[in-house]
């Protein structure tokens, strides 16, 4: 696949397709002022997520670009506009773009893994000569489900404070488990016979990395995890790895510091990066998006038909 060049148009472009099948409105509030509409403000913080920049400099940056142009702004937003808008956006809503932007054509194999990111961004060097204390547990826990064929991330689960993987996979699997892939891969940290029962169960084939690994199959616990043993030795096992890929690609693009205060502003902008990295990576690599809405579109259509041909006879 030829890798294309990254523009701030394309990336504008593709933000405007993800809010409108989102069904994003263009204005938050009914009485707003309508300065600005919701999918500017919005396309301009993933470019500022891009950038890496604060909203200060980032200002800065709008008014020597041709960016208010592509976006047809009549007027640069102060950086507290960017800040208020940020505070307003919706978690839940946000995982619905999420889901948008990594939804591929035609995609096999998903996987599930956890990562850090981290709150300061100081040199170690530093902190070991001055003698600064280091805390135990100073980074955001990150656990993504992604597509591992495309590597674009299709849900996240964050957590502020030290939990078990297991406890991310439930919610992770409820929002992906209706796409349709075959393959699913997963390290031995979400072992568990009640998850790879599940994955059996919706029609797909768990590679998880199981724990003693030593012990013969007949004498593995759980129906599931023998199955799962048994397919542990096929030569597709190793696509787990992509998505320890994933997680280094998208710190590279959107950086790996958090800079937020407050719980709620701290998965916004873990959102944001992770939408952004799924736009860079669709624009590079030439992905188009799935076309879900038309079979959805169609489905609607027949139902409808059948239901008036019903009530005509």
């Amino acid at each position: 696949m030829k890798k294309e060049q990254f523009s701030y148009k394309k990336l504008s472009d593709l933000a405007c397709q993800i809010l409108n099948k989102g069904q994003v409105p263009l204005y938050m509030k009914k009485f707003s002022k309508k300065t600005f509409t919701t999918h500017q403000l919005l396309t301009l913080l993933l470019i500022k997520t891009y950038e890496k920049k604060g909203y200060r400099a980032f200002i800065s940056f709008l008014k020597a670009s041709h960016i208010p142009k592509w976006l047809n702004l009549s007027k640069i937003p102060h950086f507290t506009t960017l800040q208020k808008f940020a505070d307003r956006l919706q978690v839940g809503q946000l995982e619905k773009l999420l889901l948008q932007s990594g939804k591929a054509k035609k995609f096999e194999r998903a996987g599930i893994d956890g990562t850090g990111m981290t709150f300061r961004n100081p040199s170690r060097h530093y902190e070991k000569r001055v003698g600064m204390t280091i805390k135990k547990r100073d980074f955001f826990k990150t656990a993504i489900m992604a597509d591992l064929d495309h590597q674009l991330v299709l849900a996240v689960k964050l957590r502020k404070k030290s939990r078990h993987d297991t406890l991310d996979f439930m919610p992770l699997w409820n929002k992906i488990k209706h796409l349709k892939f075959k393959w699913f891969y997963m390290d031995r940290g979400y072992d568990k016979e009640v998850f790879h029962r599940m994955i059996f169960n919706a029609g797909k084939i768990s590679f998880g990395c199981l724990k003693n690994l030593g012990v013969p199959i007949h004498r593995t616990q759980g129906q599931t995890r023998k199955l799962v043993k048994r397919h542990y030795n096929h030569r597709k096992k190793n696509w787990r790895a992509l998505i320890e890929s994933i997680n280094r690609a998208f710190k590279a693009v959107c950086s790996h510091v958090v800079q937020a205060k407050k719980l709620h502003t701290q998965k916004v902008e873990m959102f944001l990066k992770l939408i952004t990295y799924n736009l860079y990576r669709r624009i590079t690599r030439k992905i188009n998006f799935a076309l879900y809405w038309m079979a959805d579109f169609i489905s609607n259509f027949i139902l409808c038909f059948k239901h008036k041909m019903v009530m005509t006879s």
